[in-house]
């Protein structure tokens, strides 16, 4: 039954390489040799999975897929332990090193984002500071404005409160006065009449 879904699997890509052949295109070859290397892995070729891996290499497209993995399963096929664990080892340190240039690069644009944020963060606050510097300006004026009436206020009240003791003063004064005047013309009147 595999045989069957494998000799099914040789003429899809017997005729996908005749289309490719129409058209051309380094990316489509290198399709080809990608499914060809799943191919050969599967019908345990591994001589055919090293030479296909050899012509992925050299299209030097690197448009996914990892040649190295296939690689080192062709070494396993083979039985050579060694250059498979090897070739295994070298993924390894290559994937971790594109890993960290990777997490490298994110964190970078995560601490450029923060300092976007930051600065926002400081823009937003420093408007409130002067927000609220405007408001405690205004109550400060207020509270000066009505302190300042009030104190003008008691000062008409008491400039008030003078007047109308000046006021009645004048007036007891302008009463004395008067009396004092009748009394006088009341005195210098009487004898002479007499």
């Amino acid at each position: 039954r595999d045989l069957n879904r494998l000799e099914e699997a040789e003429q899809e890509i017997r005729l996908a390489e005749e289309m490719q052949k129409a058209c051309g295109t380094p990316l489509g070859q290198y399709r080809i040799y990608y499914v060809r290397v799943h191919y050969a892995l599967a019908a345990k070729q591994a001589e055919q999975v090293l030479a296909y891996c050899d012509s992925l290499e050299a299209l030097d497209l690197n448009a996914g897929g990892d040649v190295s993995a296939y690689r080192g399963e062709a070494y396993m096929l083979m039985g050579n332990s060694d250059e498979a664990a090897k070739t295994f080892r070298n993924l390894y340190y290559q994937k971790d090193s594109v890993f960290n240039r990777e997490m490298r690069i994110q964190l970078d644009e995560l601490n450029t984002l923060y300092k976007v944020d930051e600065l926002k963060m400081q823009g937003q606050l420093d408007r409130s500071r002067f927000f609220v510097g405007m408001a405690i300006v205004l109550v400060v004026a207020l509270l000066l404005t009505m302190y300042l009436r009030h104190i003008t206020a008691a000062k008409l009240r008491r400039e008030h409160e003078l007047l109308k003791t000046a006021n009645a003063l004048a007036e007891e004064s302008s009463k004395m006065k008067t009396n004092f005047i009748q009394q006088i013309s009341h005195e210098i009147r009487t004898p002479l009449s007499v």
